[in-house]
């Protein structure tokens, strides 16, 4: 049983709309596109050469609390999931453009932190002292 066939097939067959399954950039489960995954992936990358870069879990740690509670404190979605009245009123009202708000998704779905995520993995990449391992590229 493959991937498509297993896991994949299912979540698709079990889609309230048969039409999200089919439109393309857009995942059968609440809301999730191709923009969240990437920036899911970079926030990945970022925590993965904090981790590296430090040789720790500590400025991970740190980095993905403080990143959730400040999401979850302006009352904004946090990878899809809403929690109570905000801690900090902003006077926010709504998602505004999906694009750069992330829609229902949240922040995390948006083209700004897709920037965001890649200048600081930039940043993290050009002030890394650790060298990387031979048979790698080194950055120019």
């Amino acid at each position: 049983m493959g991937l498509v066939r297993g896991p994949l097939g299912r979540l698709r067959a079990s889609s309230r709309n048969p039409r999200s399954a089919r439109s393309p950039g857009r995942f059968p489960a609440g809301g999730i596109r191709l923009r969240a995954l990437l920036n899911i992936a970079l926030a990945g990358a970022v925590l993965g050469w904090l981790y590296w870069g430090e040789g720790g879990l500590f400025g991970c740690w740190t980095f993905h609390a403080l990143w959730n509670f400040t999401l979850a404190a302006l009352a904004l979605p946090v990878s899809g999931m809403t929690f109570g009245p905000p801690l900090l009123s902003t006077g926010i009202a709504g998602a505004g453009l999906p694009f750069l708000s992330g829609g229902a998704f949240g922040p995390e779905g948006s083209i700004l932190s897709t920037a965001g995520l890649a200048a600081v993995l930039a940043f993290l990449i050009r002030r890394s002292t650790r060298r990387l391992p031979s048979g790698y590229a080194e950055p120019r």
